[in-house]
């Protein structure tokens, strides 16, 4: 024991081992589940390094969503800058559904709002902002007008709840309906949304 050397971790690499850590733990377990011990045991670290960064369960669990929501966003911006507008919203769409569908990131949307951590003043979705960030990339690249831009919120609600919906949903709704669901299905709704999404900036 006494000829064991400690590992030193840059602290950038050290939380970010901690964050993947926890989010396999969330996917398999789910956020409540999903320990400090568990968490340490994962990453190959002690409890108490864990609590050194992030303080609590609850911290950690934010954390990783907050990491999640922060990466999803930047490729759905960097997919509207490559395409310099969001007329082509098939892929957008799939996106945000694919993410959602993620077993941690599904797991995780529902315990922030089932544990009321969304209703908190001080969730990151609210200082953040992150939803905002894509509507004004959005907006700037079809120079929406004020109408437009009310359009493209609205637009980036239904979308975002259509999806967390349909991804909580579809291993039941399908089979509600007599059919299997599949990757083709899901393919066909995010289709679907598109189309009902680019009729409605159409119109305005």
């Amino acid at each position: 024991m006494g000829d064991q050397k400690r590992i030193r971790r840059d602290p950038e690499a050290a939380r970010q081992l901690i964050l993947d850590a926890a989010a396999a733990v969330i996917a398999e377990l789910g956020p409540d589940r999903a320990t400090l011990t568990a968490v340490a045991r994962r990453a190959g670290i002690s409890h108490g390094l864990i609590t050194h960064y992030f303080g609590t369960q609850r911290a950690l669990v934010e954390h990783v969503f907050e990491q999640r929501m922060t990466a999803l966003r930047h490729t759905v911006i960097e997919q509207m800058l490559e395409r310099g507008g969001i007329e082509d919203l098939r892929a957008l769409v799939a996106t945000v559904i694919n993410e959602i569908q993620a077993p941690e990131s599904g797991r995780l949307i529902a315990w922030a709002f089932l544990s009321g951590a969304a209703a908190r003043s001080d969730f990151f979705a609210r200082e953040n902002r992150g939803m905002e960030q894509i509507a004004d990339v959005a907006s700037t690249l079809v120079k929406a007008g004020e109408a437009q831009r009310d359009t493209i919120e609205r637009l980036m609600i239904l979308i975002w709840c259509a999806a967390v919906a349909y991804a909580g949903a579809s291993d039941v709704l399908w089979p509600a309906l007599g059919r299997e669901a599949s990757a083709e299905r899901d393919d066909a709704f995010a289709e679907m949304l598109q189309r009902m999404v680019e009729r409605e900036l159409e119109s305005t």
